[in-house]
């Protein structure tokens, strides 16, 4: 640390700590040093401390576990709105890998909400399956997703957990050239939490999308997303 440097000491120690973050020398939850260890190491007081881990915390890469201590937070995965994804698809994604766990695959009758958001009559059968999507073997959302039987009836749970949904539609030639998504914040029950080991009441974005094939819906999807593990990002030209 350097007094000389116009800049504050605070701000000196934030951009040396923070730089052990982004160089994965301190990889996503690893536990920061305490207070005392970071004043003797690097010569400041605890008030500079302080005000550096304050700010690195408002700037979302470190949080405080109640007597645990100061942990590295991970990296939000980031999506862009312009590209949609298969439920089970695995990608990599920043250098992550994502993947996906097939947790309920059977064939329902569409009631009345489903019938039209499906575009299809009531009572037609359309395929359930429930998906936990994960990122390094996180989970960071939980998607059911419904498909018209009529568009690939012979369509098999293996070849979803094999291939993803698209995947498979697209060797039948249906290909998924649209969708429509909306988002909107909720709390988490104690379900979801559950599944996305987050606490019950911790914000998370809710999802709805409905995918098409040349103006025909193919997928109509509804998902709850972790708030501290993903974010969408749109470009605007």
């Amino acid at each position: 640390m350097d007094s000389n440097l116009p800049f504050s000491l605070y701000y000196q120690l934030m951009e040396q700590l923070l730089h052990k973050i982004r160089s994965s020398i301190w990889p996503a939850e690893f536990r920061i040093p305490p207070e005392r260890e970071l004043c003797e190491q690097y010569q400041v007081s605890r008030i500079t401390v302080r005000k550096a881990l304050d700010e690195l915390s408002r700037a979302g890469y470190i949080y405080r576990k109640q007597g645990k201590g100061t942990f590295v937070k991970p990296r939000a995965i980031d999506q862009k709105l312009s590209k949609y994804y298969s439920m089970v698809d695995g990608q990599q994604h920043l250098g992550q890998v994502e993947t996906a766990r097939l947790l309920q695959f059977d064939v329902v009758p569409a009631d009345a909400v489903l019938a039209e958001s499906l575009s299809i009559l009531p009572d037609q059968m359309a395929f359930h399956m429930k998906c936990l999507r994960m990122m390094d073997g996180e989970p960071y959302g939980l998607e059911e997703s419904y498909l018209p039987v009529m568009i690939a009836p012979d369509l098999t749970r293996q070849e979803v957990e094999d291939k993803g949904i698209y995947n498979s539609l697209r060797v039948r030639g249906i290909y998924p050239e649209r969708s429509v998504e909306r988002f909107k914040p909720i709390i988490l029950d104690k379900q979801a939490a559950t599944w996305l080991e987050e606490h019950p009441g911790e914000a998370a974005m809710q999802m709805t999308r409905i995918t098409y094939d040349h103006g025909r819906i193919i997928e109509f999807c509804l998902g709850i997303i972790r708030g501290s593990r993903f974010m969408y990002s749109i470009e605007i030209e």
